[in-house]
């Protein structure tokens, strides 16, 4: 299945099951390596010029160049200019104080790449001056405000966020996205209900629990740094729907299904 599409002289290319788990947390390494590149590579795209985010639900984000290109981890094989955010939530995941979110670059030569499972792959291109990457927000990435982030990074390079163009990519739905079902929202809800009161306005209690809508809460992220609607563009495709083409996070471990992420990238 060729999911891609042209987002401001950018292509956004999207793996689907089919292609299989990209993510080594849920697949043995030397097979899914060799999986992210042959998918890669079906695209014309050198996977060793990607860079991949490490997603750790933060609000940070870094500027990518070029590097030395030696060792497997982001910093080995790029030149990275962070921009680091306190986490509005507390949590204890890995690296949540230093790692980034979303990655940046003016470099068309290095593809930007991100798994996930639910959260929303948040593409960004400015055409004018080829600034092109990815956001990973789920719950903990809209409370840590990387979109904040973002806007800041947008400053600092003089790019106005009202000439970005945005795409959300498939993503948990708000009739999926059940937060009595959610680990994480038992873990901090009680933080985010104090210290982010404006996630209420995008909650809804009906029989079943109480649904976030990931989404619309994004777009009201994203028009608070001053984003145009016209240049929004959002893929309604549910990844935790029984026919999705997409892995979901939610979905399997609600229904103990196999687990998986799925690959957006954005290059040339």
């Amino acid at each position: 299945m060729d999911d891609t599409q042209n987002i401001g002289g950018f292509r956004v290319i999207l793996s689907t099951r089919a292609d299989g788990n990209m993510s080594s947390a849920h697949g043995e390494v030397t097979e899914v390596e060799a999986r992210r590149g042959a998918f890669c590579a079906s695209h014309g795209i050198d996977h060793s010029k990607v860079a991949f985010i490490e997603a750790c639900h933060t609000g940070s984000v870094a500027l990518v160049e070029k590097g030395s290109g030696i060792g497997p981890s982001l910093s080995e094989r790029f030149s990275l200019t962070p921009f680091l955010r306190v986490p509005t939530i507390d949590a204890d995941f890995p690296a949540y104080l230093t790692a980034f979110d979303g990655l940046l670059s003016f470099d068309s030569d290095i593809p930007v790449a991100l798994l996930s499972g639910d959260c929303v792959p948040l593409v960004v291109v400015d055409e004018m001056t080829g600034l092109h990457g990815i956001l990973h927000v789920g719950l903990l990435g809209l409370l840590n405000d990387i979109t904040g982030t973002f806007a800041r990074v947008l400053n600092s390079l003089s790019v106005p966020v009202d000439r970005v163009n945005f795409y959300l990519g498939p993503h948990i739905s708000a009739q999926s996205y059940n937060l009595s079902k959610s680990g994480m929202w038992k873990r901090v809800g009680e933080q985010a209900l104090e210290r982010c009161p404006w996630i209420g306005e995008f909650i809804s209690h009906r029989d079943g629990g109480d649904f976030l809508d990931l989404a619309r809460a994004l777009e009201s992220r994203l028009a608070h740094i001053g984003a145009v609607s016209s240049r929004i563009s959002v893929d309604g495709r549910d990844t935790v729907g029984q026919s999705s083409a997409f892995f979901s996070h939610f979905r399997a471990v609600q229904e103990g299904i196999q687990n998986g992420r799925f690959m957006t990238l954005v290059g040339r």
